[in-house]
């Protein structure tokens, strides 16, 4: 069985590959993700860690887990994983944040060369149905957070350099920027939604 999910983000590289390793704070990021919980190690430098998600289908959630050995290498911007536990032992995962110009690819590729033979008969469906459908969930909303970020970012700094005065701004006035911010790019998201599903019902029809 393999997968392979990939996104384009507008941000930097380490500000994607921050995102990627800093699993434990997922379930506050990604509606479907509902625990994560290293039972050694963490973030930092990799360890093992039990992850709990949701794949929705229609009104129902089907609770899903797995545990694996996460490993990161910053050098190559690279986080990977081997579950040990969990419906899909065995399965092997690899993150890689490439640049590409002014913005950064970010991919997921999933292995499962050996499942166990109880399950060699469905691992397509575990595949297409379950591990795909959730790793897509995952990029698409790490994205939204990290060009959220980066834009944040570069209105932050466009600001300070149009009203140096703004070095004193309080907190409660950079959260009214933010949230600013949030909702212009909210709406942008939106309307690059509909154009796409709109493009997608063309090329269907």
């Amino acid at each position: 069985m393999h997968t392979y999910n990939e996104v384009t983000m507008r941000c930097e590289p380490l500000t994607a590959f921050h995102y990627a390793r800093k699993i434990e704070n997922w379930p506050q990021l990604l509606p479907h993700y509902r625990q994560i919980q290293f039972r050694y190690g963490g973030s930092e430098r990799g360890g093992l860690v039990k992850m709990a998600a949701v794949r929705p289908f229609k009104r129902f959630q089907w609770p899903v887990w797995w545990e694996s050995e996460m490993v990161i290498s910053e050098e190559e911007l690279m986080v990977g994983y081997r579950h040990v536990r969990g419906v899909t032992k065995g399965m092997e995962v690899e993150w890689r944040i490439v640049p590409a110009g002014e913005k950064v690819s970010v991919s997921i590729v999933h292995r499962w060369n050996a499942p166990p033979w109880s399950r060699r008969l469905f691992a397509s469906f575990i595949g297409n149905w379950f591990v795909y459908a959730i790793a897509e969930r995952t990029l698409q909303g790490l994205k939204q957070q990290a060009e959220l970020e980066a834009a944040l970012d570069a209105k932050k700094q466009a600001v300070q350099e149009e009203h140096p005065d703004s070095q004193q701004w309080t907190d409660l006035q950079w959260e009214a920027l933010r949230e600013q911010v949030a909702e212009q790019f909210a709406n942008e998201a939106a309307e690059q939604a509909i154009f796409q599903q709109r493009e997608a019902g063309g090329r269907n029809g």
